[in-house]
């Protein structure tokens, strides 16, 4: 009888483990840079988005020609509902580099929903 017990204890943290990951949350980050006081295209930015860690959560982009820029990613679901303390920097050649600190995000709560975040980001010229 102790036997028995044993092995349900070592089943049930694994079982509780593979249920909080039974998904990945999809998430579309898409926007346009613009010069700050033409509002031109700011063409081949390096677009980097990085969580509440520092970690990238997708590999960096490039805007094209239009200062467009689009990339898709997956997390694996957090504990809360929101997730806070993402951070998109952006970085080009003449242009001071710019954090934009991204608000509250909700996560999908299921497989076959995308999440999307939309930026429009005006960059300063260097002096």
């Amino acid at each position: 009888m102790v036997t028995r017990r044993v092995s349900y204890l070592f089943l049930i943290p694994f079982v509780i483990a593979l249920s909080g990951c039974s998904y990945y949350c999809h998430f579309e980050a898409r926007g346009e840079i613009r010069e700050a006081i033409t509002g031109q295209a700011v063409p081949n930015a390096q677009v980097k988005l990085l969580d509440g860690d520092g970690r990238m959560l997708a590999k960096p982009v490039s805007t094209n020609e239009r200062g467009e820029f689009q990339f898709n990613f997956e997390t694996i679901p957090s504990p809360q509902d929101e997730i806070t303390g993402w951070k998109l920097i952006l970085s080009a050649e003449g242009f001071e580099s710019t954090i934009v600190a991204v608000g509250s995000v909700k996560e999908p709560q299921r497989n076959d929903v995308t999440a999307y975040l939309v930026f429009q980001v005006a960059m300063r010229k260097v002096p």
